[in-house]
This record gives structure tokens, C-alpha cells and sequence, in this order.
């Protein structure tokens, strides 16, 4: 069952590609904007079932590969330290960063 009430509508801007997330009241509003355009919509219960075994089934397999090439605690450390950098460069290279405040 999809519940409109709980859909989120992504929408990018054409120029400055910021994101904006948002439900369905706000989103009609950003639909009559030649600046933003619709680039996803995404109902958070079908998500976290579709997708959610694929989240851990990725980080076991990191957790394997880092296991694999490291045989000490050590060198697990080392390469799962390595793994993250690589991840946090993939992440600021697509521009997908934002900055955190606490």
C-alpha cells in the first residue's frame, strides 16, 4: 500500500543543482517552477524494503574485502581507515557533501 501522506518528492535546482526534499503540499508548489526540476520521488517504507538488505549486504562485503587483505587488527584498522577516506572522496567528488554542524 503507498501512502501519499509519507512520499517524499526530490527536486534539483537547474542551476545551482541544490536538493530539495519535500511532501506533497510543498512539492506542488516547486512543480510550477521552471528552476527546480522533479528528479525522484521516494516513499520511505518501499525504500528501507527494497533496500535496506542490500545496505548490509554491502557493508559485510566491505567488511570481508578489508578482512581479506588485512590479516592483523593492525592492518584491518589501516585499510578500513583507507576505505572511508575512499568513500569520503567519492561522496565530496559527486558533490553530494554537506557540511555538518553539532
Amino acid at each position: 500500500m503507498h501512502k501519499l501522506d509519507a512520499t517524499v518528492f526530490v527536486y534539483r535546482h537547474r542551476d545551482t543543482k541544490e536538493i530539495k526534499a519535500r511532501y506533497i503540499e510543498e512539492a506542488r508548489e516547486l512543480d510550477s517552477s521552471e528552476e527546480w526540476a522533479h528528479v525522484a520521488t521516494v516513499e520511505p517504507r518501499m525504500w528501507i524494503q527494497y533496500h535496506y538488505d542490500d545496505m548490509i549486504r554491502e557493508r559485510q562485503l566491505c567488511a570481508d574485502l578489508c578482512r581479506s587483505l588485512a590479516p592483523s587488527q593492525r592492518e584491518l584498522n589501516r585499510a578500513a581507515y583507507d576505505f572511508c577516506n575512499l568513500c569520503a572522496d567519492e561522496i565530496e567528488r559527486r558533490g553530494e557533501v554537506q557540511e555538518y554542524r553539532p
